[in-house]
């Protein structure tokens, strides 16, 4: 019973930590556009803004949720919902001295839990029976699964390079990137087109599609999108941090991923947002089959040892 009780405690602890991180990354990421931009940014609640996601998050919390009228009232609740329980269930598979599980397949694991996010924009989207949430699902569909086969290709000989598909297995071979840089480029374009991140953000292209799947989203539905979002993104900075760079988790692992996940947010003030057919052309043309040939000859190496 008592290790029950330690086991909902450390969940509870991992959720909140998750989601104070993510309050301070869309703070972060504010900060960062407003230094690019020559403007101030939020600097008006407390010291220098430092509590502005909370008030941004209660004042949304208060509001009242519109439903669209034409929706599809059940799954219109629902996916928000789905879209959260899938980010914060991500930091399960983490080692379990960190508040994870412990597993000897956390790596397999992680690209089926990461699947699922794409049922909760399709649904999001499809519920709305709105026109440009419609437009918006239809280009996550298409990208998010274009995009994943060369992601999950990359993880795979990953893992097979470092025969383990344990994440405590890749802290004990370390620094993979000093095996594999070309491939380094390419990880972060993808995951930049798995987080929907600028410059690949087109399922929520506002000069076309107003806001995307979450157009008709407001209060309680459009916190539980936009933390599922930013909670991938710190995600994704610290699995980058884990895999690539350093060799076990530590502090400096840990303000390594910060570092990237603030990179990840610093591309938005700096590329411009590139065309959807570009997007799909580079994905199967370049990237698809550089991935898969890197993939076998990775197996290859594995299998010869």
């Amino acid at each position: 019973m008592i290790l029950w009780v330690e086991y909902g405690l450390s969940e509870v602890y991992t959720c909140l930590g998750v989601l104070l991180a993510t309050a301070w990354c869309t703070l972060l990421e504010r900060k960062v556009l407003a230094s690019a931009q020559r403007r101030k940014g939020p600097n008006k609640v407390v010291l220098k803004g430092i509590i502005q996601p909370l008030a941004d998050a209660l004042k949304l919390f208060l509001k009242k949720q519109v439903i669209p009228s034409r929706s599809n009232l059940f799954l219109f609740s629902l996916m928000p919902c789905l879209a959260l329980t899938v980010s914060l269930f991500l930091w399960q598979v983490w080692p379990e001295s960190y508040g994870g599980c412990s597993s000897n397949y956390e790596g397999l694991i992680y690209i089926c839990i990461v699947s699922f996010h794409i049922y909760a924009i399709v649904g999001a989207g499809w519920a709305a029976n709105s026109i440009y949430s419609i437009l918006g699902s239809l280009r996550g569909v298409a990208q998010t699964i274009s995009y994943e086969l060369p992601y999950n290709l990359t993880l795979l000989g990953l893992f097979f390079w470092l025969s383990s598909y344990s994440f405590m297995g890749s802290q004990a071979n370390g620094y993979f990137l000093s095996h594999s840089e070309m491939v380094f480029p390419i990880w972060v374009m993808l995951l930049l087109c798995e987080l929907h991140r600028t410059p690949f953000d087109l399922t929520e292209a506002e000069s076309e599609l107003v806001s995307g799947y979450n157009t008709d989203y407001g209060a309680v539905g459009f916190i539980q999108l936009f933390i599922s979002e930013y909670a991938n993104v710190v995600f994704s900075g610290q699995l980058t941090s884990l895999l690539w760079f350093w060799g076990g988790f530590t502090f400096v692992s840990v303000l390594f991923g910060v570092f990237l996940s603030g990179l990840f947010l610093f591309y938005r003030a700096v590329f411009p947002r590139c065309r959807y057919d570009q997007l799909m052309e580079v994905c199967w043309k370049v990237i698809f089959p550089f991935i898969l040939l890197w993939f076998i000859l990775s197996i290859s190496g594995v299998l010869y040892l």
